[in-house]
């Protein structure tokens, strides 16, 4: 489901820094969490990366506990999940990242 909306993230020391949810992915039947496909907004189009969250909800105001996606079944799943989408619009993978790669 295409989201296309700026959130920010707030880090343990209190830093800030904005990102653009591209995609939410619902992972709650296999990981009781779910995923957001991320990007910087300040990067142009032919630079931007992808980043995958994991989005755990922590209070009932919208708050949630925001991870780098590590777990290779979890990278896996989101990934499958974003081409599908990606495909399923109309558009191309150009590459595709393991995760060893990352």
């Amino acid at each position: 489901m295409s989201n296309q909306s700026i959130i920010t993230l707030v880090n343990e020391n209190g830093d800030e820094k904005q990102v653009e949810v591209l995609y939410a992915i619902d992972g709650k039947e296999l990981f009781n969490k779910d995923f957001l496909v991320v990007t910087s907004p300040e990067e142009s189009d032919e630079d931007k990366e992808l980043i995958f969250l994991s989005a755990i909800p922590v209070s009932d105001e919208g708050e949630f506990q925001i991870e780098i996606v590590n777990n290779p079944d979890e990278w896996n799943f989101v990934q499958s999940q974003f081409s599908n989408i990606v495909l399923e619009e109309g558009g191309e993978i150009e590459s595709v990242i393991t995760t060893e790669e990352k």
